[in-house]
């Protein structure tokens, strides 16, 4: 178009070998893990710009770019007899990982405990029940990328500036848990009543010599109870915690 647009599309396939990563050890060996060469991983995606000279004069100039990408990551190989390895792991309930068939470095950590209905599993006392195991709470990396930069030329003057967009990617949120737990959240703030958590009451649950299993949860929980133990790190799941993110 006589240099008004100009387009690029990039697609790749890449695979990474060798990554290093901190394996666990026998404790026979005096070391709780050894850092090497030990895993495999590829990205594929598409990357797309747009380059749009929108205005072109003498002493003006106005160009646009839009650019466009999405990566998918895949873990695909650990060590012989490995399928998972923790590369961050700061916090108890909560870590990154390297796990084959999942994207690298995503969340595992405590859940609460469901039915089959994705109901959360409720106690005679009201509180919701972790799980004995924990699992996939999400993934930091984001669906897709994108950006609109807009630069300006008047007389030997440039000004140029970005938008940047970001669309999902999860992120958890441990300092919202701690203000809750500590209550100087505004969340928080809501803590002069009872709280009844959405919920089913877990198999063999008896409440006043009945028994209870399946049925909602009716009990009323104090705002400590709640804000320390479902909203806050004193004995929330971690997958409460995890947020998805957009720009």
């Amino acid at each position: 178009l006589k240099g008004l647009i100009d387009v690029d599309y990039t697609f790749y396939i890449q695979k990474s070998t060798d990554l290093l990563l901190f394996l666990p050890t026998p404790g026979s060996s005096g070391f709780q893990s050894s850092y090497t060469n030990a895993g495999e991983m590829t990205n594929q995606g598409h990357e797309v710009y747009i380059g749009i000279n929108a205005i072109r004069r003498d002493d003006f100039k106005w160009t646009v770019g839009l650019n466009w990408s999405k990566n998918t990551s895949e873990v695909t190989k650990l060590a012989v007899g490995v399928d998972e390895v923790s590369i961050e792991a700061a916090f108890g309930s909560i870590g990154s990982f390297a796990i084959v068939g999942e994207p690298l470095g995503v969340f595992y950590g405590t859940r609460w405990a469901r039915d089959a209905n994705d109901n959360k599993l409720i106690g005679a006392n009201g509180l919701p029940i972790v799980a004995d195991q924990t699992g996939n709470v999400g993934n930091p990396l984001p669906n897709w990328l994108g950006g609109i930069r807009n630069t300006f030329e008047y007389k030997g003057v440039q000004l140029s500036f970005l938008f940047d967009f970001r669309n999902g990617g999860d992120i958890w949120n441990g300092t919202y848990a701690r203000m809750n737990n500590l209550g100087v959240s505004e969340d928080s703030e809501d803590r002069e009543r009872t709280f009844v958590v959405d919920g089913v009451y877990a198999p063999g649950t008896v409440i006043d010599g009945n028994d209870v299993s399946g049925q909602a949860n009716s009990t009323e929980i104090s705002a400590n109870s709640y804000w320390r133990q479902v909203e806050g790190d004193a004995g929330g799941a971690a997958e409460q915690f995890v947020e998805t993110v957009n720009w």
